[in-house]
């Protein structure tokens, strides 16, 4: 199952989104957009991307930094933290030290994008991370995705489908292209979560976070 039970009073609800690309091109333009949609929110946002790849997370933070055409007209990241196993140890802990004071002190939204190797140290170290989690790609074993939730929401949380519950809950959405659907499908049966197809426009994700 995804989750372990969560103690009372900890409980947080996440939610479980795919959204499906004709090619894999359009994942930065809709990045992009999301985080567009999330600096509308009042207050700190932490949006945590995860990358199966090294070269994939380059090419986030890379876009994150200089945003592509595409991109030009959504707004910045207060702040842009990543964390990959060739910073080692105590790299990986400074650079989540300084991710979480981003948390604490920035009015806007605050991105952390890891590979999964660093999930561990996410989790030890800066539990509850994030708002939303975006997986930029799928893990490659189906058990990565409750790993990457996780590390992203901590072990607190309760699975909801899209319209399980009201009020405030924390998100996932993955990103897939014709190919992944059916390891999508494995996902979903291992972890025990049902996905809802969320609509091309990302700013209806706002209406549930």
């Amino acid at each position: 199952m995804l989750c372990d039970t969560p103690a009372v009073g900890e409980v947080r609800v996440v939610r479980h989104y795919y959204l499906a690309f004709g090619s894999a091109q359009y994942k930065l333009a809709t990045l992009g957009q999301l985080l567009d949609t999330l600096s509308h929110r009042t207050g700190s946002t932490t949006l945590v991307v995860c990358c199966s790849a090294r070269d994939t997370l380059d090419t986030v933070v890379d876009s994150l930094h200089n945003p592509p055409a595409a991109c030009a007209a959504w707004a910045r990241a207060a702040a842009v933290h990543f964390l990959h196993s060739d910073l080692g140890v105590e790299g990986c802990a400074l650079e989540l030290r300084r991710h979480c004071a981003s948390r604490e002190s920035c009015d806007g939204v605050c991105v952390l994008v890891l590979t999964d190797a660093c999930l561990p140290a996410l989790e030890q170290q800066c539990p509850e991370a994030a708002h939303v989690l975006v997986n930029f790609d799928l893990p490659r074993a189906a058990k990565g995705y409750a790993q990457r939730v996780a590390g992203a929401f901590g072990r607190a949380s309760s699975r909801g489908a899209a319209s399980d519950h009201g009020g405030a809950c924390h998100a996932t959405v993955s990103f897939v292209v014709p190919a992944d659907i059916a390891h999508l499908r494995l996902v979903e049966e291992a972890c025990g979560v049902a996905m809802a197809e969320l609509p091309p426009d990302v700013s209806k994700l706002g209406l549930v976070i």
